[in-house]
């Protein structure tokens, strides 16, 4: 596992290997708390690191690198691998009430929780592979009032 970083940003290579699924969340946290952002943002980017992370683990080949960077208005995580497959989002939405996404399928909603709880996200891709990103106000986190937790 290769780090570096900066005041700003901070990029850790890892293998491919389910356990890397945790250490990318273990990174996007430090960062997070390295910056004072606030749980709830940090539990969120945590999340959609640990979707993203997992899809280039089981769809890619060879290294992940995850970087985090942090800008006045804007917290942005990338994930990049070696495939110039694009991922896609499933074509079925997500039910609008959570207690029914127990009956969900158990694989294939992570880009759909990208596009739910980022404020964007995207692919790009070059002749090394692809890079899916998203980036948070990292004051606080607009989301759907559905997919809050309940109080």
């Amino acid at each position: 596992m290769d780090a570096t970083t900066d005041r700003r940003s901070a990029s850790v290579r890892l293998p491919s290997d389910a356990a890397s699924v945790r250490r990318a969340r273990e990174h996007v946290a430090t960062f997070c708390d390295g910056h004072a952002i606030g749980a709830e943002v940090r539990d969120v980017v945590r999340l959609l690191v640990s979707e993203l992370a997992t899809n280039a683990i089981t769809h890619a080949q060879g290294e992940v690198t995850v970087t985090v960077r942090i800008e006045a208005d804007r917290l942005t995580v990338e994930v990049a691998d070696g495939s110039t497959r694009q991922p896609r989002p499933r074509e079925e939405a997500l039910p609008a009430d959570p207690g029914d996404w127990t009956a969900l399928d158990e694989h294939g909603r992570g880009l759909q929780l990208v596009q739910a709880l980022a404020d964007t996200w995207g692919v790009e891709t070059d002749h090394a592979g692809k890079r899916v990103h998203f980036s948070v106000n990292p004051a606080g986190v607009a989301y759907d009032e559905h997919l809050r937790s309940p109080a």
